[in-house]
C-alpha cells in the first residue's frame, strides 16, 4: 500500500504510489539509468509507460485485485494527488492505457477497457471519458 502519500511537489511519491498498487510491476525504476536524465531528472512518463504495458496485461488475464488497487491510487491521485497526481495518474496512466488498448485486437479492446474502468472511481472514469452507463453489468 502507499506509504507515503503524493503532494504536488513530489513526483517521486507519485510514481512509488502508482507503482507500488501493482505487485507484479517488479521494475526497479529507481535504480535503472534509463528512467533518468543525465542530469538526474526522472523521466516520469517512461516509468508509467511501461506499467501501463504491465496493466494492459492484468486486464487482458483479469487479475482485477491489482486492477482495484490501482484504480483507487489513481482516483486518488486525481482527486488528491495535486500536479503531478493529476499528470502522472491522467496524462500518463489513463491516456496511455487507453492508447495501448487500441492497438488490441479488436475482440480484446472492450474487454480491457471494461475491466479497467470497473475499478475507477467517477473521477477516474469522467477523466478516461467512460460513463458509468458505458459499462456492461
Amino acid at each position: 500500500m502507499v506509504h507515503d502519500w503524493p503532494t504536488e511537489d513530489d513526483p517521486l511519491a507519485v510514481i512509488d504510489a502508482l507503482t507500488s498498487a501493482v505487485p507484479s510491476f517488479k521494475t526497479d525504476w529507481r535504480a535503472d539509468r534509463c528512467y533518468w536524465t543525465e542530469d538526474g531528472t526522472l523521466i516520469g512518463h517512461s516509468v508509467i509507460g511501461d506499467l501501463c504495458r504491465e496493466v494492459l496485461g492484468l486486464t487482458l488475464h483479469r487479475d482485477d485485485s491489482a486492477l482495484e488497487n490501482l484504480g483507487a491510487v489513481v482516483e486518488r491521485c486525481l482527486v488528491e494527488g495535486g500536479q503531478w497526481g493529476a499528470e502522472y495518474a491522467e496524462t500518463g496512466l489513463l491516456e496511455t492505457l487507453g492508447n495501448l488498448i487500441a492497438w488490441e485486437p479488436v475482440e480484446q479492446r472492450a474487454t480491457a477497457i471494461e475491466r479497467f474502468a470497473r475499478c475507477l472511481g467517477p473521477v477516474g472514469r469522467e477523466r478516461w471519458g467512460i460513463h458509468t452507463s458505458d459499462i456492461p453489468r
